[in-house]
Protein backbone atom coordinates (compact mmCIF):
# COMPACT_ATOMS: atom_id res chain seq x y z
CA UNK A 1 0.00 0.00 0.00
CA UNK A 2 2.87 2.37 0.78
CA UNK A 3 4.32 1.77 -2.68
CA UNK A 4 0.95 2.37 -4.36
CA UNK A 5 0.54 5.60 -2.40
CA UNK A 6 4.05 6.66 -3.42
CA UNK A 7 3.28 6.13 -7.11
CA UNK A 8 -0.10 7.83 -6.81
CA UNK A 9 1.52 10.83 -5.13
CA UNK A 10 4.13 11.06 -7.88
CA UNK A 11 1.34 10.96 -10.49
CA UNK A 12 -0.61 13.75 -8.76
CA UNK A 13 2.55 15.88 -8.49
CA UNK A 14 3.09 15.40 -12.25
CA UNK A 15 -0.43 16.58 -13.08
CA UNK A 16 -0.15 19.64 -10.82
CA UNK A 17 3.25 20.49 -12.30
CA UNK A 18 1.91 20.18 -15.86
CA UNK A 19 -1.08 22.42 -15.13
CA UNK A 20 1.05 25.04 -13.39
CA UNK A 21 3.68 25.06 -16.15
CA UNK A 22 1.05 25.57 -18.87
CA UNK A 23 -0.75 28.28 -16.89
CA UNK A 24 2.44 30.24 -16.15
CA UNK A 25 3.60 29.98 -19.76
CA UNK A 26 0.19 31.21 -20.95
CA UNK A 27 0.75 34.45 -19.04
CA UNK A 28 3.44 35.54 -21.52
CA UNK A 29 1.91 38.60 -23.28
CA UNK A 30 1.09 38.13 -26.97
CA UNK A 31 2.91 41.34 -27.86
CA UNK A 32 6.20 39.76 -26.73
CA UNK A 33 5.99 36.96 -29.31
CA UNK A 34 4.18 38.66 -32.20
CA UNK A 35 7.34 39.65 -34.08
CA UNK A 36 8.76 36.12 -34.06
CA UNK A 37 5.36 34.65 -34.99
CA UNK A 38 5.09 37.03 -37.96
CA UNK A 39 8.57 36.03 -39.13
CA UNK A 40 7.71 32.35 -38.63
CA UNK A 41 4.53 32.77 -40.67
CA UNK A 42 6.47 34.27 -43.57
CA UNK A 43 9.00 31.42 -43.44
CA UNK A 44 6.28 28.76 -43.40
CA UNK A 45 4.43 30.52 -46.25
CA UNK A 46 7.51 30.18 -48.44
CA UNK A 47 8.02 26.53 -47.48
CA UNK A 48 4.28 25.70 -47.84
CA UNK A 49 2.44 23.09 -45.75
CA UNK A 50 4.89 20.33 -46.67
CA UNK A 51 8.56 20.74 -47.42
CA UNK A 52 11.39 18.38 -48.21
CA UNK A 53 15.09 18.17 -47.43
CA UNK A 54 17.27 16.24 -49.84
CA UNK A 55 20.01 14.07 -48.34
CA UNK A 56 22.51 13.61 -51.15
CA UNK A 57 24.45 10.80 -49.50
CA UNK A 58 21.28 8.73 -49.15
CA UNK A 59 19.63 9.89 -52.38
CA UNK A 60 16.33 10.43 -50.61
CA UNK A 61 14.11 13.35 -49.68
CA UNK A 62 12.94 13.72 -46.10
CA UNK A 63 9.39 15.00 -45.80
CA UNK A 64 8.66 17.41 -42.95
CA UNK A 65 5.30 18.37 -41.53
CA UNK A 66 4.77 22.12 -41.73
CA UNK A 67 1.06 21.47 -41.14
CA UNK A 68 1.80 20.65 -37.50
CA UNK A 69 4.57 23.24 -37.07
CA UNK A 70 2.18 25.98 -38.21
CA UNK A 71 -0.49 24.60 -35.88
CA UNK A 72 1.93 24.67 -32.93
CA UNK A 73 2.93 28.29 -33.58
CA UNK A 74 -0.73 29.23 -34.14
CA UNK A 75 -1.74 27.60 -30.84
CA UNK A 76 1.06 29.41 -29.01
CA UNK A 77 -0.05 32.74 -30.51
CA UNK A 78 -3.78 32.12 -29.89
CA UNK A 79 -3.38 31.84 -26.11
CA UNK A 80 -5.52 34.44 -24.32
CA UNK A 81 -3.56 35.73 -21.31
CA UNK A 82 -6.80 36.88 -19.65
CA UNK A 83 -7.83 33.23 -19.23
CA UNK A 84 -4.47 31.40 -19.11
CA UNK A 85 -5.61 28.06 -17.69
CA UNK A 86 -8.66 27.83 -19.95
CA UNK A 87 -6.58 28.76 -23.00
CA UNK A 88 -3.95 26.16 -22.14
CA UNK A 89 -6.56 23.43 -21.64
CA UNK A 90 -8.56 24.21 -24.79
CA UNK A 91 -5.49 24.78 -27.04
CA UNK A 92 -7.34 26.86 -29.62
CA UNK A 93 -5.95 27.90 -32.98
CA UNK A 94 -7.00 30.98 -35.00
CA UNK A 95 -8.26 32.68 -31.85
CA UNK A 96 -8.33 36.49 -32.02
CA UNK A 97 -9.82 38.30 -29.03
CA UNK A 98 -12.75 40.44 -30.19
CA UNK A 99 -12.56 39.08 -33.76
CA UNK A 100 -13.38 35.36 -33.41
CA UNK A 101 -17.07 34.72 -34.13
CA UNK A 102 -17.29 30.96 -33.64
CA UNK A 103 -15.22 28.37 -31.77
CA UNK A 104 -15.59 24.74 -32.81
CA UNK A 105 -15.05 22.10 -30.10
CA UNK A 106 -12.60 19.24 -30.57
CA UNK A 107 -14.20 16.62 -32.82
CA UNK A 108 -13.50 13.19 -34.31
CA UNK A 109 -11.06 12.84 -37.20
CA UNK A 110 -8.38 15.21 -38.41
CA UNK A 111 -8.32 18.77 -37.10
CA UNK A 112 -10.23 20.94 -39.59
CA UNK A 113 -9.43 24.31 -41.14
CA UNK A 114 -11.70 27.34 -41.49
CA UNK A 115 -14.42 27.19 -44.14
CA UNK A 116 -12.68 29.86 -46.25
CA UNK A 117 -10.13 27.19 -47.31
CA UNK A 118 -10.77 24.31 -49.67
CA UNK A 119 -8.94 21.83 -47.45
CA UNK A 120 -6.58 21.62 -44.48
CA UNK A 121 -4.35 24.70 -44.59
CA UNK A 122 -2.56 25.25 -41.32
CA UNK A 123 0.05 27.58 -42.83
CA UNK A 124 -2.66 29.77 -44.37
CA UNK A 125 -4.55 29.90 -41.09
CA UNK A 126 -1.46 31.05 -39.21
CA UNK A 127 -0.92 33.83 -41.76
CA UNK A 128 -4.55 34.99 -41.51
CA UNK A 129 -4.54 34.80 -37.70
CA UNK A 130 -1.52 37.10 -37.57
CA UNK A 131 -3.32 39.53 -39.93
CA UNK A 132 -6.68 39.39 -38.09
CA UNK A 133 -8.30 37.94 -41.19
CA UNK A 134 -10.07 34.86 -39.82
CA UNK A 135 -13.20 34.45 -37.70
CA UNK A 136 -13.37 30.69 -37.05
CA UNK A 137 -11.39 29.11 -34.21
CA UNK A 138 -10.92 25.40 -33.40
CA UNK A 139 -10.16 23.70 -30.10
CA UNK A 140 -7.62 20.86 -29.94
CA UNK A 141 -8.18 19.85 -26.33
CA UNK A 142 -7.51 16.12 -26.80
CA UNK A 143 -3.76 16.70 -26.23
CA UNK A 144 -1.89 18.42 -23.39
CA UNK A 145 0.23 20.56 -25.77
CA UNK A 146 3.10 20.55 -23.31
CA UNK A 147 5.42 21.93 -26.00
CA UNK A 148 3.87 25.34 -25.22
CA UNK A 149 5.96 25.65 -22.04
CA UNK A 150 9.07 25.88 -24.23
CA UNK A 151 7.71 27.23 -27.51
CA UNK A 152 6.08 30.40 -26.13
CA UNK A 153 9.22 31.55 -24.24
CA UNK A 154 11.42 30.69 -27.25
CA UNK A 155 9.18 32.76 -29.54
CA UNK A 156 10.04 35.83 -27.47
CA UNK A 157 13.55 35.70 -28.94
CA UNK A 158 13.55 33.38 -31.97
CA UNK A 159 11.56 32.62 -35.12
CA UNK A 160 10.84 29.09 -36.29
CA UNK A 161 14.04 28.74 -38.33
CA UNK A 162 16.16 29.77 -35.35
CA UNK A 163 14.26 27.41 -33.04
CA UNK A 164 14.82 24.56 -35.50
CA UNK A 165 18.54 25.37 -35.52
CA UNK A 166 18.61 25.21 -31.72
CA UNK A 167 16.87 21.83 -31.89
CA UNK A 168 19.35 20.48 -34.43
CA UNK A 169 22.23 21.48 -32.16
CA UNK A 170 20.47 19.97 -29.12
CA UNK A 171 19.93 16.67 -30.94
CA UNK A 172 23.57 16.53 -32.03
CA UNK A 173 24.88 17.23 -28.52
CA UNK A 174 22.50 14.89 -26.69
CA UNK A 175 22.95 12.14 -29.27
CA UNK A 176 26.73 12.28 -28.99
CA UNK A 177 26.55 12.29 -25.18
CA UNK A 178 24.36 9.18 -25.25
CA UNK A 179 26.73 7.40 -27.66
CA UNK A 180 29.75 8.31 -25.52
CA UNK A 181 27.99 7.00 -22.40
CA UNK A 182 27.19 3.72 -24.18
CA UNK A 183 30.83 3.41 -25.26
CA UNK A 184 32.10 3.97 -21.69
CA UNK A 185 29.45 1.82 -20.00
CA UNK A 186 29.33 -1.06 -22.48
CA UNK A 187 31.66 -1.06 -25.51
CA UNK A 188 32.48 0.69 -28.78
CA UNK A 189 30.64 -1.87 -30.90
CA UNK A 190 27.37 -1.27 -29.07
CA UNK A 191 27.82 2.51 -29.42
CA UNK A 192 28.25 2.04 -33.18
CA UNK A 193 25.09 -0.10 -33.28
CA UNK A 194 23.12 2.70 -31.63
CA UNK A 195 24.61 5.25 -34.01
CA UNK A 196 23.47 3.10 -36.95
CA UNK A 197 19.95 2.96 -35.47
CA UNK A 198 19.94 6.75 -35.15
CA UNK A 199 21.07 7.17 -38.75
CA UNK A 200 18.38 4.77 -39.96
CA UNK A 201 15.60 6.85 -38.39
CA UNK A 202 17.27 10.15 -39.47
CA UNK A 203 17.71 11.17 -35.84
CA UNK A 204 20.08 14.03 -36.59
CA UNK A 205 17.57 15.63 -39.02
CA UNK A 206 14.52 15.53 -36.74
CA UNK A 207 15.18 19.04 -35.43
CA UNK A 208 14.25 20.42 -38.86
CA UNK A 209 10.65 20.25 -37.69
CA UNK A 210 9.07 21.06 -34.32
CA UNK A 211 6.63 18.18 -34.71
CA UNK A 212 7.85 14.96 -33.15
CA UNK A 213 10.98 16.39 -31.56
CA UNK A 214 9.70 15.96 -28.00
CA UNK A 215 9.67 12.17 -27.94
CA UNK A 216 13.20 11.85 -29.29
CA UNK A 217 14.55 14.37 -26.80
CA UNK A 218 12.77 12.51 -23.97
CA UNK A 219 14.07 9.13 -25.17
CA UNK A 220 17.64 10.43 -25.44
CA UNK A 221 17.67 12.24 -22.09
CA UNK A 222 16.09 9.24 -20.33
CA UNK A 223 18.75 6.96 -21.85
CA UNK A 224 21.54 9.29 -20.71
CA UNK A 225 20.11 9.29 -17.16
CA UNK A 226 19.99 5.47 -17.12
CA UNK A 227 23.60 5.32 -18.33
CA UNK A 228 24.78 7.93 -15.83
CA UNK A 229 23.00 7.02 -12.63
CA UNK A 230 21.87 3.97 -10.72
CA UNK A 231 18.12 4.48 -10.68
CA UNK A 232 16.81 2.76 -7.58
CA UNK A 233 13.15 2.68 -8.57
CA UNK A 234 13.10 1.77 -12.29
CA UNK A 235 9.32 1.34 -12.30
CA UNK A 236 8.76 4.88 -11.02
CA UNK A 237 11.27 6.14 -13.58
CA UNK A 238 9.38 4.59 -16.50
CA UNK A 239 6.01 5.76 -15.18
CA UNK A 240 7.29 9.34 -15.08
CA UNK A 241 8.77 9.00 -18.58
CA UNK A 242 5.40 7.78 -19.86
CA UNK A 243 3.63 10.72 -18.20
CA UNK A 244 6.07 13.29 -19.59
CA UNK A 245 5.70 11.75 -23.05
CA UNK A 246 1.92 12.11 -22.89
CA UNK A 247 2.29 15.74 -21.79
CA UNK A 248 4.51 16.75 -24.71
CA UNK A 249 3.56 14.46 -27.58
CA UNK A 250 1.09 14.85 -30.45
CA UNK A 251 0.69 11.08 -30.98
CA UNK A 252 3.74 10.98 -33.24
CA UNK A 253 5.97 8.06 -32.22
CA UNK A 254 5.65 8.03 -28.39
CA UNK A 255 6.67 4.38 -28.03
CA UNK A 256 10.34 5.34 -28.64
CA UNK A 257 10.44 6.89 -25.15
CA UNK A 258 9.80 3.38 -23.83
CA UNK A 259 11.68 1.24 -26.35
CA UNK A 260 15.05 3.02 -26.48
CA UNK A 261 15.55 3.49 -22.70
CA UNK A 262 14.37 -0.11 -22.26
CA UNK A 263 17.08 -1.34 -24.65
CA UNK A 264 19.62 0.64 -22.62
CA UNK A 265 18.28 -0.92 -19.42
CA UNK A 266 18.46 -4.39 -20.96
CA UNK A 267 22.12 -3.84 -21.86
CA UNK A 268 23.32 -2.47 -18.55
CA UNK A 269 20.97 -4.85 -16.76
CA UNK A 270 20.25 -5.20 -13.11
CA UNK A 271 23.01 -7.02 -11.23
CA UNK A 272 20.69 -7.85 -8.37
CA UNK A 273 18.68 -10.17 -10.61
CA UNK A 274 19.92 -13.73 -10.71
CA UNK A 275 17.85 -15.23 -13.53
CA UNK A 276 16.61 -14.23 -16.95
CA UNK A 277 13.08 -15.11 -15.92
CA UNK A 278 13.21 -12.46 -13.22
CA UNK A 279 14.67 -9.95 -15.66
CA UNK A 280 11.87 -10.61 -18.20
CA UNK A 281 9.40 -9.84 -15.42
CA UNK A 282 11.24 -6.60 -14.60
CA UNK A 283 11.11 -5.50 -18.24
CA UNK A 284 7.37 -6.28 -18.39
CA UNK A 285 6.73 -4.23 -15.26
CA UNK A 286 8.61 -1.27 -16.79
CA UNK A 287 6.35 -1.46 -19.86
CA UNK A 288 3.23 -1.53 -17.70
CA UNK A 289 4.39 1.45 -15.62
CA UNK A 290 5.21 3.45 -18.76
CA UNK A 291 1.72 2.70 -20.12
CA UNK A 292 0.13 3.71 -16.80
CA UNK A 293 1.99 7.03 -16.89
CA UNK A 294 1.28 7.66 -20.57
CA UNK A 295 -2.42 6.74 -20.61
CA UNK A 296 -3.05 7.99 -17.09
CA UNK A 297 -1.79 11.51 -17.82
CA UNK A 298 -3.62 11.62 -21.13
CA UNK A 299 -6.95 10.44 -19.65
CA UNK A 300 -6.56 12.91 -16.78
CA UNK A 301 -6.49 15.76 -19.33
CA UNK A 302 -9.83 14.65 -20.76
CA UNK A 303 -11.35 14.28 -17.28
CA UNK A 304 -10.12 17.73 -16.21
CA UNK A 305 -11.61 19.39 -19.30
CA UNK A 306 -14.94 17.63 -18.81
CA UNK A 307 -15.14 18.29 -15.05
CA UNK A 308 -14.09 21.94 -15.17
CA UNK A 309 -15.56 23.05 -18.52
CA UNK A 310 -18.16 20.36 -19.39
CA UNK A 311 -16.88 19.94 -22.96
CA UNK A 312 -17.88 16.27 -23.35
CA UNK A 313 -14.34 15.58 -24.50
CA UNK A 314 -14.24 11.96 -23.31
CA UNK A 315 -17.00 10.85 -25.69
CA UNK A 316 -15.24 12.64 -28.55
CA UNK A 317 -11.94 10.96 -27.68
CA UNK A 318 -13.57 7.51 -27.66
CA UNK A 319 -14.75 8.09 -31.22
CA UNK A 320 -11.30 9.40 -32.12
CA UNK A 321 -9.72 6.22 -30.75
CA UNK A 322 -11.96 4.13 -33.00
CA UNK A 323 -10.95 6.30 -35.94
CA UNK A 324 -7.21 5.92 -35.27
CA UNK A 325 -7.22 2.19 -34.58
CA UNK A 326 -9.23 1.15 -37.64
CA UNK A 327 -8.81 1.62 -41.38
CA UNK A 328 -11.31 4.51 -41.44
CA UNK A 329 -12.32 3.79 -44.99
CA UNK A 330 -8.76 3.21 -46.15
CA UNK A 331 -8.11 -0.33 -47.32
CA UNK A 332 -4.86 -0.89 -45.46
CA UNK A 333 -3.77 -4.13 -43.87
CA UNK A 334 -1.10 -4.45 -41.22
CA UNK A 335 1.23 -5.71 -43.96
CA UNK A 336 0.54 -2.53 -45.96
CA UNK A 337 1.42 -0.43 -42.91
CA UNK A 338 4.74 -2.23 -42.42
CA UNK A 339 5.67 -2.04 -46.12
CA UNK A 340 4.79 1.67 -46.20
CA UNK A 341 7.02 2.45 -43.21
CA UNK A 342 9.87 0.06 -44.06
CA UNK A 343 10.14 1.47 -47.57
CA UNK A 344 11.79 4.60 -46.19
CA UNK A 345 14.63 2.83 -44.35
CA UNK A 346 15.27 -0.33 -46.38
CA UNK A 347 18.57 0.84 -47.96
CA UNK A 348 19.95 2.31 -44.74
CA UNK A 349 19.04 -0.82 -42.79
CA UNK A 350 20.75 -3.06 -45.34
CA UNK A 351 24.06 -1.22 -44.95
CA UNK A 352 23.64 -1.04 -41.17
CA UNK A 353 23.21 -4.82 -41.10
CA UNK A 354 26.38 -5.32 -43.15
CA UNK A 355 28.37 -3.08 -40.78
CA UNK A 356 26.94 -4.95 -37.77
CA UNK A 357 28.03 -8.32 -39.19
CA UNK A 358 31.53 -6.89 -39.73
CA UNK A 359 31.60 -5.71 -36.10
CA UNK A 360 30.54 -9.19 -34.97
CA UNK A 361 33.32 -10.82 -37.02
CA UNK A 362 35.90 -8.43 -35.56
CA UNK A 363 34.69 -9.24 -32.04
CA UNK A 364 34.99 -13.00 -32.69
CA UNK A 365 38.40 -12.76 -34.39
CA UNK A 366 39.83 -11.11 -31.28
CA UNK A 367 39.05 -14.24 -29.26
CA UNK A 368 41.82 -16.81 -29.57
CA UNK A 369 40.01 -19.57 -27.69
CA UNK A 370 36.91 -20.39 -29.79
CA UNK A 371 35.65 -22.72 -27.05
CA UNK A 372 34.64 -19.62 -25.08
CA UNK A 373 32.03 -18.68 -27.73
CA UNK A 374 28.42 -19.73 -27.18
CA UNK A 375 25.08 -18.98 -28.83
CA UNK A 376 23.59 -16.11 -26.81
CA UNK A 377 19.90 -16.88 -27.33
CA UNK A 378 18.66 -15.62 -23.93
CA UNK A 379 19.99 -12.10 -24.38
CA UNK A 380 18.85 -11.65 -27.98
CA UNK A 381 15.33 -12.74 -27.03
CA UNK A 382 15.19 -9.74 -24.66
CA UNK A 383 16.26 -7.34 -27.41
CA UNK A 384 13.83 -8.79 -29.96
CA UNK A 385 10.95 -8.64 -27.47
CA UNK A 386 11.65 -4.96 -26.87
CA UNK A 387 11.86 -4.41 -30.62
CA UNK A 388 8.36 -5.86 -30.95
CA UNK A 389 7.02 -2.78 -29.13
CA UNK A 390 7.31 -0.88 -32.42
CA UNK A 391 5.40 -3.60 -34.26
CA UNK A 392 2.67 -3.62 -31.59
CA UNK A 393 2.29 0.14 -32.03
CA UNK A 394 1.85 -0.22 -35.80
CA UNK A 395 -0.67 -2.99 -35.20
CA UNK A 396 -2.67 -0.93 -32.69
CA UNK A 397 -2.69 2.29 -34.77
CA UNK A 398 -2.90 1.04 -38.33
CA UNK A 399 -4.76 4.03 -39.77
CA UNK A 400 -2.48 6.56 -38.12
CA UNK A 401 0.72 4.69 -39.05
CA UNK A 402 -0.40 4.24 -42.67
CA UNK A 403 -1.55 7.81 -43.23
CA UNK A 404 1.38 9.48 -41.45
CA UNK A 405 4.13 7.05 -42.47
CA UNK A 406 6.47 9.96 -43.33
CA UNK A 407 7.07 10.40 -39.60
CA UNK A 408 5.78 7.16 -38.03
CA UNK A 409 8.60 5.28 -39.80
CA UNK A 410 10.79 6.57 -36.97
CA UNK A 411 9.22 3.90 -34.77
CA UNK A 412 11.67 1.69 -36.64
CA UNK A 413 14.41 3.19 -34.45
CA UNK A 414 13.36 0.63 -31.82
CA UNK A 415 12.91 -2.28 -34.23
CA UNK A 416 16.09 -1.73 -36.24
CA UNK A 417 18.28 -1.13 -33.16
CA UNK A 418 16.95 -4.25 -31.44
CA UNK A 419 17.64 -6.38 -34.54
CA UNK A 420 21.16 -4.98 -34.92
CA UNK A 421 21.87 -5.56 -31.21
CA UNK A 422 20.65 -9.14 -31.56
CA UNK A 423 22.97 -9.77 -34.50
CA UNK A 424 25.93 -8.17 -32.74
CA UNK A 425 25.31 -10.19 -29.56
CA UNK A 426 24.21 -13.44 -31.20
CA UNK A 427 27.41 -15.09 -29.98
CA UNK A 428 28.36 -14.80 -26.32
CA UNK A 429 31.96 -14.67 -25.13
CA UNK A 430 32.12 -16.36 -21.74
CA UNK A 431 34.46 -13.92 -20.09
CA UNK A 432 33.87 -13.81 -16.34
CA UNK A 433 36.38 -11.05 -15.78
CA UNK A 434 34.66 -8.36 -17.80
CA UNK A 435 30.90 -8.05 -17.56
CA UNK A 436 29.46 -6.19 -20.56
CA UNK A 437 26.28 -8.03 -21.52
CA UNK A 438 23.12 -9.04 -19.73
CA UNK A 439 24.07 -12.75 -19.80
CA UNK A 440 27.17 -12.38 -17.65
CA UNK A 441 25.40 -11.01 -14.59
CA UNK A 442 21.99 -12.60 -15.14
CA UNK A 443 23.29 -16.20 -14.97
CA UNK A 444 22.38 -18.20 -11.87
CA UNK A 445 25.08 -18.11 -9.24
Amino acid sequence: MKKIFKYLLAFIVMIIAFCLALTITSLVPKKMIIKSVEESSEILDKQTNLYFITIKNKRIKLKFDNFTDALMVNTAFSIDTKTPFYSAMMARKNYIDGKTEIIYPDSTGELKSASKYEGLNQVGELHDTINNDITESFEYARYWHGYLIFLRPLLIFFNITEIRTILLIAFAILGLIMLYKIYKKIDLGTAIIFLLGMIICDYFYIGNSLQGTSVFLIATIASIILLSRDIKDKLMFFMVIGGITSFFDFLTVPIVTLGIPLLIYAMIGNKENSTYKKFYLEISKCCICWAVGYLGVWITKWILVDLVYNKKLISSVIEQAKYRTTNSGQKCRFLDVMIQNLSIIRLQFFWALIITIILLVIKIVKIKDLKRIEFNYKEIVIYLCIGCLGIVWYLALKQHSYQHFFFTYRNLWIISTSVLLSVYNILKITNKEKITNVEFYMTKR
